[in-house]
């Protein structure tokens, strides 16, 4: 079946575009982290109140994923046969304008940056997954796929070091917050130019649902070999068959169990910890009291945060190959068995103290959520759903996101045992986790869009539907039926 399909020109060339289409994900890990880290000097050159910091944290952090919830929807709606290139772009205009929004005094200023931030966050999250799946061979999707969660990271890393920048013990007179977050800036100039200069095309597959034939066969041909062009056009024709005229009520019949597995792995990924442990690291490895570490446990907390991040890094660059050698399943079976202990230890060991103990069981948790639900979750939902359906899981994700970004952090202060707590419910569901995925979740290394949809269709689709599957070895001529059809 695979072994057959596809033979590709250029693994570094394929590296390369995927990268330039992923330093939008550098972005989503650095906003997502940044206030973390320079959050009470934040609050200090601005003139907030220094006890309401949890409170700003909350409020900060939340207006991202209201952002990204707003644009995930519009995109999903109303934009999905619209050029996956140019409202990547259209998400770095907006990375700049909220950069600079941010830097205003005015703390509404602050907050409209912030949102108009989490507008590009939302596009990136949706469309890098897209537009990386389109232009990757099947039998390398698993390495190409990671280069997202390897930006990802790279982005939260950054911030870690640029940390120490910041002083220990926040001074009014210290402004290097400042180009923290002006930083993605650069990021988004540089993928602009990328784009304008080298990368001037979408994936084959826009190109044939918006029926340009000729433009969908240009840039097969410059990824593929001569002797796969036509199959390779044929998968692409059958994915645009089953995505034509796609409303919200096909997309739920038809896709019922792909959209099953996707909200079962959006909530598995936000509520065993993933995303809070990421987000509120600093605080978490305070235990929840940063505004009393003295300046030798804020360095200390700075370099376990850069430790995490480097470890999170090595996962990607490994991650890549295991997910298309051993599979996306047992990754996220390993992976979330690695949650489950870590995070349950690690609320043991803050509850009698043991802070050494805790600050070793971050880091395996990062392992564990860095080679499961963090690295597989956007690579799973580009393969099993088209782009509305992948619009409506990002909307799922960007609530929950949304719920915990303002809530956690108010736990941790307002409640004694709320830090505990979190790290016990995050165990536990990590644990029905490990019996969902394995009865949920099918294996789909190496396969081709067409035959995962395939595969889930024929346990999701009622008699009338049928007659929607296609068969791979169908004898219709492709392009005379393109032609035809056009």
């Amino acid at each position: 079946m695979m072994d057959q399909l596809p033979s590709f020109k250029s693994f570094s060339y394929l590296c390369f575009f995927c990268f330039t289409i992923c330093l939008g994900w550098i972005n989503v890990g650095y906003i997502y982290t940044v206030f973390d880290a320079s959050g009470q000097q934040i609050i200090l050159s601005l003139g907030w109140k220094t006890e309401d910091l949890n409170f700003f944290q909350a409020l900060t952090s939340g207006s991202l994923p209201v952002g990204s919830l707003i644009a995930v929807i519009i995109s999903g709606l109303f934009f999905s046969k619209k050029s996956r290139r140019k409202q990547l772009i259209f998400a770095d205009l907006c990375i700049i304008a909220g950069a600079l929004l941010t830097l205003d005094k005015t703390f509404q200023f602050f907050i409209a940056g912030r949102l108009l931030q989490g507008t590009a966050i939302g596009l990136n999250m949706l469309i890098c997954p897209i537009y990386v799946r389109e232009i990757s061979p099947p039998d390398i999707s698993g390495r190409l796929g990671s280069i997202l969660r390897l930006c990802y990271c790279l982005g939260s890393v950054l911030v870690f070091l640029l940390a120490f920048g910041l002083p220990a013990l926040p001074n009014f007179n210290n402004q290097f917050w400042k180009f923290m977050f002006v930083f993605p800036v650069l990021v988004s100039v540089l993928r602009i130019i990328l784009f304008l200069v080298i990368f001037k095309y979408d994936s084959p597959k826009f190109y044939l649902l918006n029926k340009q034939v000729d433009k969908a066969s240009e840039i097969v041909a410059e990824i593929y070999h001569e002797h796969v062009h036509e199959g390779i056009i044929k998968s692409l024709w059958h994915e645009r068959i089953r995505e034509k005229k796609l409303t919200l009520g096909r997309l739920f019949r038809r896709y019922s169990q792909q959209l099953k597995v996707c909200f079962l792995m959006a909530f598995l990924l936000e509520w065993t910890g993933n995303n809070a442990v990421t987000t509120y690291a600093s605080s978490i490895l305070a235990s929840g009291a940063f505004l009393q570490m003295t300046p030798n446990q804020v360095y200390q907390v700075r370099a376990v945060n850069c430790l995490v991040g480097f470890v999170q890094i090595i996962c990607a660059l490994a991650g890549g190959y295991f997910l298309d050698q051993s599979g996306r399943k047992k990754l996220l079976l390993y992976g979330d068995a690695i949650l489950a202990i870590s995070v349950g230890i690690q609320g043991i060991s803050l509850q009698i103290g043991l802070e050494t103990l805790a600050r070793i069981m971050v880091v395996f948790f990062v392992l564990g959520g860095s080679m499961s639900f963090i690295l597989v979750d956007p690579i799973m939902m580009s393969e099993l759903l088209p782009y509305k359906g992948c619009s409506l899981m990002y909307t799922w994700a960007n609530i929950q996101i949304a719920v915990i970004s303002c809530f956690f952090p108010i736990i941790l202060q307002t409640y004694r045992y709320g830090l505990v707590g979190s790290m016990y419910l995050f165990s536990f569901i990590a644990l029905l986790g490990l019996w969902a995925i394995k009865k949920c979740v099918l294996e789909t290394k190496g396969m081709t869009m067409d035959e995962i949809y395939k595969e889930y269709e024929a346990k999701s689709l009622s008699n009338e539907d049928k007659s929607i599957m296609i068969d791979s070895d169908d004898s219709i001529d492709i392009y005379s039926d393109f032609l035809e059809d056009n």
